[in-house]
């Protein structure tokens, strides 16, 4: 029975995910969700009491690893090596789920949630701290660039289409963020195209 329960509590998350990203996090109900699965608003609540409720359980986790990954970050000084990795650390996690990565990058109603919302929010600003690799004198400029490094990253990974797995589309958005920054993209790993072309340190 534990396992049923697992398997509906998973089908709820998934039905939630999909339209989330479909729809925006504001514009889903907690009927839309029960409609997707073919199921009652009631049987819902079984697992789950709010739609605030499946979205902690859904994005939590990714959010707290990206604490995780930019508390490592911050770490060091942001050297090109250590801005590679951050970048790849940031890739590896968004290209799990382009459903999730869209919810967390794009959606302002999401954006707009107190808690979680807030903490992303966060997450962005260090993530463009952290890749603003400019002089005090232009500041502007590499906030511009840091954007747009950002951008490049994020934005082939949800928007391209045709690839339901994402995974091979990290290295070639890295190496587009690398090239935004003026830094090398990392080097391609053993049996892997190489991406991007060099730039320099």
């Amino acid at each position: 029975m534990t396992g049923q329960r697992g398997d509906t509590r998973r089908r709820v998350r998934d039905a939630a995910l999909t339209l989330f990203a479909e729809r925006t996090y504001g514009a889903t109900r907690l009927q839309d969700i029960a409609d997707a699965m073919g199921v009652t608003k009631a049987a819902l609540y079984y697992y789950f009491h709010t739609k605030e409720e499946i979205l902690t359980d859904l994005v939590e986790p990714a959010v707290e690893e990206l604490e995780a990954i930019l508390d490592r970050a911050e770490g060091h000084d942001f050297s090109p090596a250590a801005t590679r990795d951050l970048l790849v650390a940031m890739g590896e996690l968004y290209a799990r789920d382009r459903r999730l990565l869209t919810v967390l990058m794009f959606d302002r109603t999401f954006r707009a949630q107190p808690v979680l919302g807030a903490r992303v929010l966060a997450c962005r600003r260090r993530t463009q701290r952290a890749l603003n690799r400019s002089d005090a004198e232009d500041a502007m400029v590499g906030e511009v660039r840091a954007l747009a490094a950002l951008a490049a990253l994020t934005v082939p990974l949800a928007a391209l289409e045709g690839y339901e797995d994402l995974r091979p589309l990290v290295g070639p958005s890295v190496a587009a963020a690398c090239a935004v920054l003026g830094i090398r993209p990392p080097r391609a790993r053993a049996g892997a195209a190489a991406v991007g072309s060099a730039v320099a340190e």
